[in-house]
């Protein structure tokens, strides 16, 4: 089930998940945690949680072509459960009213995934 808390509430147990993203591919993030923190606050950015396990997700709305889309902009889910973490991310994008899911990675293996394609360094997945 998805969960959304007050940020503020959400914040202190999700930053170090987020800084760990951020040190792991410093070169390819173009964020801070202030930066996300202030997104989300500005309600340019959303985040939701799993209450399921530890999985989060900060997406941010976005239309391209009359196409809404949900970009997942950081995610974090524990291993081997990439197919519930996918359910998670479509009762999201589907109740954003979004067709399509899209999310940039430094990692390959997404495109393992059944569902995604590569898109230079973008998957995409249709909702």
């Amino acid at each position: 089930m998805i969960v959304t808390y007050p940020l503020e509430d959400a914040w202190p147990a999700i930053v170090g998940r987020i800084t760990a993203i951020r040190n792991r591919y410093i070169d390819l993030c173009d964020w801070t945690e202030d930066e996300v923190f202030t997104a989300c606050q500005d309600q340019k950015a959303f985040l939701f949680c799993n209450d399921e396990d530890d999985s989060f997700a900060i997406v941010k709305v976005k239309e391209r072509q009359g196409v809404k889309i949900l970009f997942v902009w950081i995610a974090y889910g524990e291993n081997g459960k990439r197919d519930r973490n996918m359910s998670f991310l479509k009762e999201i994008a589907r109740n954003a009213g979004a067709t399509r899911i899209e999310m940039g990675s430094p990692r390959r293996g997404f495109d393992r995934m059944p569902g995604w394609r590569r898109g230079m360094t973008t998957y995409v997945a249709e909702v």
